[in-house]
């Protein structure tokens, strides 16, 4: 221990008198700090003249922006002014040339009724010459079987005559036969030499031989008779036929006639002043009809053009008061405009020259501004941070000297209380020794000394030691006694001024400044590498910040996103995904108009909706329509209608959406609409207000059909037949007859 404590008693002076060194080197220091703290207070003062010149030039930016934003307002506002007033000129001119074209609008619509009337006069002559056309064909055609049938009536009595009298022929055949079977029987009787017994002659030179005959005559007078049968009930059928074409025939013309009466009552003539070859054949007749369809459709152009400038005249005189009104206000504003020009160029002169008040005449602007305040702003830290390490450091160094001299005493107060302790367990240790009965064996001329002290403890070792214990314990006296000739040596070296506690070596002294002064640069580094740890960590931690807010940032839009993806693909309470309401809410406008014209087709019984499962959370179900039949109340699906039915339904959808898409605002004009068969499913009345609805959208588009129905070409004027062969297909244009 006394060895431990010299030791640390001359590392606490070296350390002392380094840290001295440390206090004497950063005390001349004092006037370089003392022109920093000068320097920081002027960079404060500047910086805030800066922080006034950077604010007055964002206000002067700012400003700038705001007076060149007004100033263009104002340039726009007078450019709009003089657009308006020639847009007023414009609309003048335009007015005026509407209005004489409005001038014709009730004349115009005069014409279009009388067009009307002629077409639809012409539609129904059309289907009157069709029909008489039809009845006369059948007129003909049972004139031509009656006269079949008077010809197999005289066939048939021909036939019926013939066979009569080849029936009487074989009457006559059968008498002959019967005759020679009775001369033969009495040629068989006669003999020669023998009197005849008819005409009683002894010489019969050719008597009577039987004939060969393969059939007799009794079963061809049986197929006679048959024949003449067949040919009586034959004829009799005949003559029911020609009875029943004659009916037929006679219905016929009385249906040709009736016609003929309803095309000249229509017509405005009377029946004896039009002869039936005047009735037009169905090519003129729909030739006639086109005719009149297209005078009807310049009618309805010039009538729209007359009403199209109507509504553009009353439209153009109602933009033009709001332009008559615009142009007052844009006077208005252009008068306030330049009042606030005016002042706001005063109010950034007042402030440009603060600014070079404030800042100086040779700044550029807001950049120069700006990196002043950095440079200051950076100058002033590491002015701060200076100071700061000046005064840690000398605040530190004196407390480590302060501490190293209140170590130093106490470690020689401690050394001189070892020292005397020491000597005190010499004589308890002598004491205990005479006491003990082993002082006669040793020289008790020197009690006290280190030889004594030695040879008394192997003897008291030795004596109460056990043979097995005393090489440990003779090591262990060994080494205290090493030990303390050590402490010994490190006692004489420092001199009887130290042992005594008395006036310290100036030079100690020095050597342990010398060490205060290394272990005052080696924590002057570990600071310096502290500072700069410190200041990578404050880095990192303004870095980890910045992204944190970040992260909170993006995951607030996350957020946002996520609950958006989710809504748009159908995550959400209704189980709705957005194309499906979307779509959802187009059905149900494109249905809305497709019942526009069902209702009409089905007369009221049938409507066209969409299943509102979608809008119930139906676990994303599709879109189906459904119709809501009026004569049950119920809904029914869409499968249970008839072929007819269906067509109908088809064909109003396809209309309805041909509506929606036009009657969205920069919509497409459809221009024409085909409709590819259908119509064979259809019954007469369905299929008559199935084309009444055509004929009604045929106003402003083409419409095509493409069908085989046959009844379909008397109702459609204009039509285009492909006709097949074995060598290729035909065109033929039946509106002028060429292919």
């Amino acid at each position: 221990r006394i060895s431990a404590l010299g030791q640390d008693i001359r590392t606490a002076r070296n350390e002392l008198a380094e840290k001295t060194e440390i206090v004497a080197a950063l005390e001349k220091r004092a006037p370089d700090i003392e022109h920093m703290s000068r320097e920081r207070e002027a960079l404060i003062i500047r910086r805030e003249q800066l922080a006034t010149a950077l604010d007055l030039e964002q206000k002067l930016e700012a400003a700038q922006a705001e007076l060149g934003a007004l100033q263009k307002e104002l340039s726009g506002r007078k450019a709009e002014s003089r657009k308006l007033a020639d847009d007023a000129a414009s609309m003048d001119k335009r007015i005026a040339d509407l209005a004489a074209e409005a001038g014709f609008l009730e004349a115009r619509e005069q014409e279009t009724e009388r067009a009307r009337a002629e077409l639809e006069k012409k539609k129904r002559l059309k289907t009157l010459a069709e029909e008489y056309d039809r009845e006369r064909h059948a007129v003909n055609a049972h004139a031509a079987s009656a006269h079949q049938a008077e010809q197999r009536i005289a066939e048939t009595e021909q036939d019926l005559e013939i066979a009569r009298a080849e029936a009487r022929e074989l009457d006559e055949e059968a008498e002959r036969a019967k005759t020679a079977r009775t001369a033969c029987e009495l040629a068989a009787l006669l003999q020669d030499g023998k009197p005849c017994p008819v005409c009683g002659a002894l010489d019969h030179p050719a008597p009577a031989k039987a004939a060969l005959d393969a059939i007799g005559t009794g079963p061809r007078k049986e197929s006679a008779a048959r024949r003449i049968t067949d040919l009586e009930k034959k004829r009799t059928e005949v003559l029911t036929e020609r009875a029943r074409i004659n009916a037929t025939l006679a219905a016929a013309e009385a249906r040709l006639g009736e016609v003929f009466s309803n095309f000249c009552a229509e017509s405005g003539e009377g029946a004896d002043c039009i002869a039936p070859q005047a009735v037009p054949l169905p090519a003129e007749a729909a030739e006639a009809l086109k005719e009149a369809s297209a005078r009807m459709q310049d009618a309805v152009n010039r009538l729209g053009a007359s009403r199209s400038a109507r509504r553009e005249a009353d439209e153009l005189a109602r933009k033009k008061a709001g332009l008559e009104k615009a142009a007052a206000e844009l006077a208005d504003i252009s008068k306030t405009l330049e009042l606030r020009e005016s002042g706001m160029s005063a109010s950034v002169a007042a402030d440009r020259q603060r600014y070079l008040e404030a800042f100086g005449p040779g700044s550029h602007g807001f950049h120069d501004a700006g990196e002043a305040i950095e440079l200051c702003s950076a100058r002033l830290i590491a002015i701060d941070a200076e100071l700061n390490s000046y005064s840690d450091s000398l605040a530190q160094t004196r407390n480590r000297i302060a501490g190293l001299g209140a170590r130093r005493d106490s470690l020689e107060h401690s050394l001189t209380q070892e020292l005397k302790a020491r000597d005190e367990a010499r004589m308890r240790f002598v004491a205990a020794c005479k006491n003990s009965g082993f002082a006669d064996e040793l020289d008790p001329a020197q009690p006290h000394s280190e030889e004594y002290v030695q040879k008394r403890a192997r003897v008291v070792r030795a004596a109460i030691l056990k043979p097995e214990d005393r090489s440990a314990a003779e090591t262990e006296t060994t080494e205290y006694y090493r030990l303390r000739a050590e402490t010994e040596t490190r006692i004489a070296a420092l001199g009887p001024a130290e042992a005594d506690n008395s006036e310290r070596d100036p030079e100690l002294v020095l050597a342990e400044l010398d060490g205060l002064a290394e272990e005052t640069a080696r924590t002057d580094e570990m600071l310096q590498q502290e500072n700069a740890a410190l200041a990578a960590l404050e880095a990192l931690r303004a870095r980890f910040d910045a992204l944190e807010k970040e992260r909170a940032e993006l995951t607030t839009e996350h957020g946002r996103i996520a609950r958006l993806s989710n809504d748009l693909a159908g995550t959400n309470p209704l189980k709705t995904s957005f194309d499906a309401w979307i779509l959802g809410m187009y059905l149900e406008e494109i249905t809305a108009f497709a019942n526009l014209r069902l209702e009409r087709m089905s007369e009221g019984r049938y409507r066209i909706q969409l299943n509102g499962s979608y809008r119930r959370g139906n676990n994303l179900g599709g879109l189906e329509l459904e119709i809501r039949d009026a004569h049950t109340g119920r809904t029914r699906p869409t499968a249970t209608l008839s072929g007819g039915e269906t067509f109908m339904a088809s064909i109003s959808l396809a209309l309805g959406l041909a509506d929606s898409i036009q009657s969205r605002s920069g919509g497409i004009q459809l221009d024409a609409v085909f409709i590819d068969e259908g119509f064979g499913s259809l019954d007469e009345s369905s299929l008559e207000r199935a084309i009444s609805i055509l004929d009604e959208i045929r106003g402003h588009r083409m419409v095509g059909i493409i069908s085989h129905v046959g009844d379909l070409k008397n109702r459609i004027p204009n039509r285009i037949e492909i006709i097949k062969t074995a060598t290729g297909s035909s065109i033929l244009d039946r509106a002028d007859g060429q292919a």
